[in-house]
C-alpha cells in the first residue's frame, strides 16, 4: 500500500496541468411532498448563461426525514428528473444527468414540518475554464502512522440511578472513566437518533455547557456484527456505522456551542459488545449504544 501511495505521489509531481475552480451549485428548495418547481426564474437565469458553461450538468435530488426511506428516495429522484426534463428542453446539446440521494437528516429528527433545508435539488455545473500550467511544489511522502493501542474505558454503571442522574454525574468522573447510555439509541442500520433518545442527548449537552472543564470522547458502537467488524450505514452506503454515529453526536455538540477542543469521537464497531451473544432485539439495542469517556478535566 505504501509503495502505491509513493507511485501516485510521484505521478502527481510530474503532472503540470491544474484545472481551475470547482463546480458551481444552484440550489432549488421545495415544500413538503412538492415535486415540481413552482418558480423557474433561477433555472432560466442559468439557461441564459449556457454559452459559458461546460456541456455536462448534474442534477441531484434530496428529501428530509419525513416519510419512509423508500418514499423519500423516490421523491428525491422525481424532483431531480423533473428539473432534468426542463433543462433538456431548453438546453439542447447539453448532457444533463439526474439522480436522487433520498433522505437527508439534520442533527435531531423532530418536528412535524421536517427540515426545509434538506428538501432540495442541487444543479451542479462547471463554467468554461482556461487550463493553466504551473510548477508543482515538492511533495513529502507521508509517514506511516504508528500502531495505536487504545485502553478500554472504565464504565461507571450506577444501575440504581436514573438516566438523568447518570448524565449529571459525568462531571464527577475521573479521566478514563465513562458512562454507557443505552437511552441514546439510533435507528437500526442508521446514524440518526430515535426520537425518544433526543431528550437524553439534550441533557448531556446541558451538562457539558455547565461543566466547561470537562472534555469527552464519544465512542460509537453497533449491534448485530462480531469480530470487531463495523456495520453498514444504509444512509451513506459505507461500512463505518459506528464512526458515523459518534460523529453525528460530535457535530451536534459543536453546532450547539461546545468547543471542538473538548471533544473527540471514534467508532469501535462490534469490538466491545456489551451483550454477547445477542439472543433478542433487546440485546441488540443494548449493543447499539454510545459511550462518553472523560478525557480531560
Amino acid at each position: 500500500m505504501y509503495q502505491k501511495i509513493k507511485i501516485l505521489l510521484i505521478l502527481l509531481v510530474f503532472s503540470d496541468v491544474v484545472w481551475a475552480s470547482p463546480a458551481d451549485t444552484l440550489k432549488i428548495y421545495y415544500d413538503i411532498n412538492q415535486k415540481h418547481v413552482m418558480n423557474t426564474a433561477r433555472l432560466d437565469s442559468l439557461i441564459k448563461q449556457s454559452s459559458g458553461l461546460k456541456q455536462q450538468i448534474a442534477v441531484v435530488g434530496y428529501a428530509d426525514f419525513l416519510g419512509t426511506i423508500e418514499y423519500n428516495q423516490k421523491l428525491a429522484l422525481e424532483r431531480a428528473t423533473l428539473i432534468k426534463y426542463y433543462l433538456d428542453s431548453l438546453m439542447p446539446g447539453f448532457e444533463v444527468s439526474a439522480s436522487g440521494k433520498g433522505e437527508i437528516v439534520g442533527y435531531i429528527t423532530t418536528g412535524l414540518q421536517g427540515d426545509p433545508q434538506y428538501r432540495s435539488v442541487d444543479v451542479i455545473y462547471n463554467r468554461n475554464q482556461i487550463v493553466v500550467s504551473k510548477p508543482k511544489p515538492p511533495v513529502r511522502l507521508p509517514k506511516l502512522p504508528a500502531k495505536i493501542v487504545r485502553k478500554e474505558p472504565i464504565i461507571i454503571e450506577n444501575d440504581g440511578l436514573t438516566a438523568k442522574e447518570r448524565i449529571n454525574g459525568i462531571a464527577s468522573l475521573n479521566v478514563g472513566e465513562a458512562i454507557s447510555l443505552d437511552e441514546i439509541t439510533f435507528k437500526p442500520g442508521r446514524h440518526y437518533l430515535r426520537q425518544e433518545a433526543v431528550p437524553y442527548l439534550v441533557r448531556m449537552l446541558k451538562v457539558l455547557k455547565k461543566n466547561s472543564n470537562v472534555s469527552i470522547e464519544i465512542q460509537g458502537h453497533i449491534c448485530c456484527e462480531s469480530d470487531g467488524r463495523d456495520g453498514l450505514d444504509i444512509d451513506e452506503g459505507t461500512v463505518n456505522l459506528s464512526v458515523n454515529r459518534a460523529r453525528f453526536i460530535y457535530e451536534y455538540f459543536i453546532k450547539e456551542g461546545i468547543s471542538a477542543d473538548r471533544l473527540s469521537f471514534i467508532g469501535l464497531g462490534s469490538s466491545r459488545l456489551k451483550v454477547f451473544p445477542e439472543v433478542d432485539t433487546e440485546d441488540e439495542v443494548k449493543n447499539r449504544r454510545v459511550v462518553f469517556m472523560v478525557t480531560g478535566k
